[in-house]
């Protein structure tokens, strides 16, 4: 009977150039005999240079012959010549961290926690500007292709339609850096991000927002572009800063982000049905959020206003479901569900402190 052996197949192509992870006792293994005449190897080291292990080794024989002491290396060279220190993963490590934004000190904290040999801060710093101005060339470049792709999407002359929102480095009013984000709500794409150092506001954390849309704002009007309409969250301060920038950008309408509108409309309820005798009002939060997601979907859709359909809540939440026109309701004077039947318990009084709260909630405008 023929002893079993092993199918062995052709390795991958594209493994050739991946890196592997390998702990260095696993690695001497390979070196226990000489790799050229296959002696077994008097002495071997092992040592790092970043993230390349580098062996010398001495063998019996081959060390009868010039040089005295052999050499692998675990990676290629960044370029093939003789003088050419640096190794190309470690070149290409750093390259990967500056490209996906990932900080160095987590890597750093990463690889100590796992004991993974990696290059220095110093070493990292000097790729970091080496790589710097080919990654400015780039983001420049991509910068100029999506603004023609959402250019392409307007008619000549119309205004852009604009999201901005801000994040911070740490939460609440210690903020040391802030970014201010830009993009197109017609194709989704992200116009320009905007970063900013405390200490241009005034060491103020937030006003950094503010500053980073008025910086983007200058950039877009630089562009000989106009802006339509600009859409954020709850910020008094944006709707400030668009009528200071009248001059300089024209009139721009401004929106609330659907989100931010949901979550402090169902904040503020929840506030209101902890007042003396609104505990009804609970029962409508989750109801209304929804009703203003819809709203705003019907309105989005049809280009018609929204508040109008969205106060048709206020009739809704006393059991009226045909009213004569009001102001708030605009055209609309009926629900549009079918008739409901069966006693209604959570409907709130007109005059009750419960329906009054409620409607001093729907009807705030800033």
């Amino acid at each position: 009977m023929k002893p079993y052996v092993p199918r062995i197949g052709d390795t991958e192509k594209e493994l050739m150039d991946h890196y592997f992870l390998v702990e260095g006792e696993q690695l001497l293994k390979l070196f226990r005999y000489c790799p050229q005449c296959g002696t077994k190897l008097s002495k071997v080291e092992l040592t790092a240079a970043g993230t390349a292990p580098v062996v010398r080794f001495l063998c019996p024989l081959c060390s009868l012959r010039a040089p005295y002491a052999s050499k692998w290396e675990g990676q290629k060279r960044a370029v093939e010549h003789s003088r050419e220190k640096m190794f190309k993963g470690n070149v290409a490590a750093c390259v990967s961290l500056i490209t996906t934004g990932l900080r160095f000190v987590e890597l750093k904290r990463f690889a100590e926690q796992l004991r993974l040999s990696l290059f220095s801060d110093t070493y990292y710093w000097k790729i970091f500007s080496l790589t710097k101005p080919a990654i400015e060339k780039v983001y420049s470049r991509h910068e100029e292709h999506v603004m023609d792709v959402v250019i392409s999407n307007y008619q000549a002359g119309e205004g852009l339609h604009l999201a901005a929102d801000g994040a911070y480095d740490s939460r609440g009013y210690s903020a040391l850096i802030g970014k201010v984000v830009l993009s197109d709500t017609a194709t989704k794409l992200i116009l320009r991000t905007e970063v900013l150092h405390r200490s241009e506001t005034g060491n103020i954390s937030q006003r950094m927002e503010i500053e980073g849309i008025r910086r983007l704002f200058r950039w877009i009007s630089a562009r000989n572009l106009s802006i339509a309409s600009l859409t954020t969250d709850r910020s008094r301060a944006v709707g400030k800063l668009l009528s200071d920038m009248e001059g300089e950008i024209g009139l721009v309408q401004h929106y609330y982000d659907g989100w931010h509108l949901v979550k402090w409309l169902g904040n503020e309820l929840l506030k209101a049905s902890k007042k003396r005798d609104c505990g009804q009002i609970l029962f409508w939060i989750e109801k209304i959020k929804t009703h203003c997601w819809n709203s705003i979907a019907v309105g989005a859709r049809s280009r018609i206003d929204i508040p109008p359909i969205f106060n048709t809540c206020l009739m809704h939440i006393r059991d009226v479901h045909n009213w004569q026109e009001e102001d708030i309701t605009g055209p609309y004077n009926s629900c549009s569900h079918e008739a409901l039947t069966g006693p209604r318990p959570e409907t709130l009084p007109l005059e009750s402190d419960a329906y009054q709260n409620f409607r001093k909630v729907v009807l705030t405008k800033s």
